[in-house]
């Protein structure tokens, strides 16, 4: 078995993080094998950013199925970027985290907040739940005052920032699950291998 992960956006070290937390988890017999596209933005703050890195998700999904022998994509973005299209260019199984996400959320349980980094992408959020059908289980939708790229520059800094959301997310919004909304992240999967912050 061959997963191919897709980092939408162009920062290397967010994908050396997903290639090595993947290979924490991944199956004897699985291989697999994270990726950048060759261009497109840094991070993924906005709609722009989101368009500008469509193609080069498009592109490494053509090969994966042209040239790599892949069996499985999954999107590394919480927006989700070129989701339904990759899934028209391949017959094989294409995993957007964010609809993934959703979906063990409302499994573990009742409701669920999201903690996501900067505000700007709040709306993006929000779009994202009411595509996917999620509006009512979903608390609230929680940010903090960062930039993507600040969970690589100053991880202690972002990990405190994020597990403070999360603990207003459980306290204030009875959240009985949380999202966290950028886990390719080298900070945000840290975070999420603390499950004891969260007690």
């Amino acid at each position: 078995m061959r997963i191919k992960i897709i980092n939408p956006n162009t920062t290397q070290s967010f994908t050396d993080a997903l290639q090595r937390l993947a290979d924490k988890v991944a199956r004897p017999d699985t291989e697999i094998l994270a990726v950048s596209p060759a261009s497109g933005p840094a991070s993924i703050e906005s709609f722009y950013d989101e368009s500008l890195s469509v193609p080069g998700v498009l592109e490494e999904i053509a090969k994966g199925d042209r040239e790599e022998g892949i069996d499985a994509y999954v999107l590394a973005c919480f927006g989700d970027p070129g989701l339904y299209a990759a899934r028209e260019l391949t017959d094989k199984p294409v995993l957007g985290i964010a609809e993934a996400a959703f979906h063990m959320a409302v499994m573990s349980g009742a409701c669920f907040s999201v903690v996501t980094t900067a505000p700007r992408v709040r709306f993006m959020t929000e779009h994202l739940v009411s595509r996917y059908g999620f509006r009512e289980q979903c608390k609230k939708i929680r940010t903090t005052p960062m930039k993507v790229l600040d969970l690589a520059n100053s991880p202690d800094a972002a990990i405190a920032k994020v597990v403070a959301e999360c603990l207003r997310a459980r306290e204030d919004d009875y959240a009985e699950a949380i999202v966290l909304a950028a886990p390719g992240c080298p900070s945000i999967g840290n975070i999420s291998s603390r499950k004891s912050a969260f007690r």
